[in-house]
C-alpha cells in the first residue's frame, strides 16, 4: 500500500492519505470502519431540505430581488 504523509509547516505528520481503492478493500473487511466513518462509498446529494433556513425571510426577498434586476440587465443587453 503506498501511504502519502501530510505535514505541517514544521514537518510534523498530521494526515495520513490512503489511496481509495485500499480504502475500500478496508472497509470491506473491517465493518467496524463502516460503522464509525458512516462509509457507503455513495456521495449523498443535499436535498433542498438541507437550506431550509439558511436565509432569513428577508434576505431571501433580497436575493430574489436581486436576481430579477440582474435578469432585467440580461435581457437588455447589459
Amino acid at each position: 500500500m503506498s501511504l502519502q504523509y501530510l505535514s505541517d509547516n514544521s514537518g510534523k505528520h498530521i494526515a495520513v492519505v490512503i489511496p481509495i481503492s485500499e480504502w475500500k478493500k478496508m472497509i470491506q473487511k473491517h465493518a467496524d470502519l463502516q460503522e464509525l466513518t458512516g462509509a457507503t462509498m455513495k456521495e449523498q446529494k443535499p436535498k433542498p431540505s438541507d437550506y431550509q433556513g439558511v436565509l432569513t425571510a428577508k434576505e431571501a426577498r433580497l436575493f430574489q430581488d436581486h436576481l430579477s434586476e440582474i435578469r432585467k440587465e440580461w435581457d437588455r443587453g447589459f
